[in-house]
């Protein structure tokens, strides 16, 4: 029974996590902006956040599927890409 009312309430978060998605936000002056990337071997997603004191906010994000020769890239070679694509 004990993981039963474990499982609900981690369905019953996960709902409430998927009912509230995260939207972009404005981009405000004067504020903080930090880019973060994941790099693999045939995709690359980054998004820029911006701090507002109490947050971090997405601004901007952007996903990319790899194909033919650069997923040959070696892995600096995509984060460079990765961080040209945001650009």
């Amino acid at each position: 029974m004990v993981v039963v009312f474990k499982f609900c309430t981690s369905v019953a978060k996960l709902k409430e996590y998927l009912a509230k998605p995260p939207i972009l936000s404005k981009y405000a002056q004067r504020l903080l902006i930090c880019l973060y990337f994941l790099v693999t071997d045939r995709t690359i997603s980054s998004v820029i956040l911006q701090e507002d004191g109490r947050a971090l906010r997405p601004i901007y994000f952007i996903s990319k599927v790899l194909k033919d020769a650069k997923t040959h890239y070696l892995a600096i070679e995509k984060i460079s890409f990765a961080v040209i694509v945001t650009t």
